[in-house]
């Protein structure tokens, strides 16, 4: 099942509390974002990580992952854009937190396809022009 949303990136409100909708806090939940640089992947990241209640929220381009501390327990931010094999991923024990612990928020998944945990979410970040984007939250 899919839902879309078609927005400005400063007006993500609605797909992120869609998104938390989804999601019980129950159990782990991980969510793969999915677009082309710039689509605002980061962007949707801030705005899903503010609403729970953290303030501050980097890209982890250089460092791969970033962990937020929020009242329902942690936010996992990955980006694996830089990871160029495959068996990288083996080396740093991310599947270890994918779908173990908290909620794990991914970029550029596609690399960790044969790691991720069944079920996961996909967010699609289509641009549209420069001020709109298409949003499509694909349930696992």
């Amino acid at each position: 099942m899919a839902k879309e949303f078609i927005c400005r990136l400063e007006e993500l409100a609605k797909p992120v509390a869609y998104l938390l909708e989804l999601h019980s806090w129950k159990k782990p939940m991980t969510v793969l974002l999915t677009g082309e640089m710039g689509a605002g992947k980061t962007t949707f990241t801030s705005h899903l990580v503010t609403a729970l209640g953290s303030k501050e929220v980097h890209s982890p381009t250089f460092t791969l992952i970033n962990k937020y501390r929020i009242s329902q327990g942690s936010v996992f931010h990955f980006d694996l854009y830089r990871l160029k094999e495959e068996e990288e991923l083996e080396e740093l024990g991310f599947e270890d937190i994918w779908g173990v612990q908290g909620l794990s928020i991914i970029e550029w998944w596609q690399i960790a396809r044969n790691y991720l945990p069944p079920g996961c979410m996909e967010v699609s970040l289509e641009i549209l022009d420069e001020e709109r984007r298409k949003i499509t939250v694909y349930e696992g």
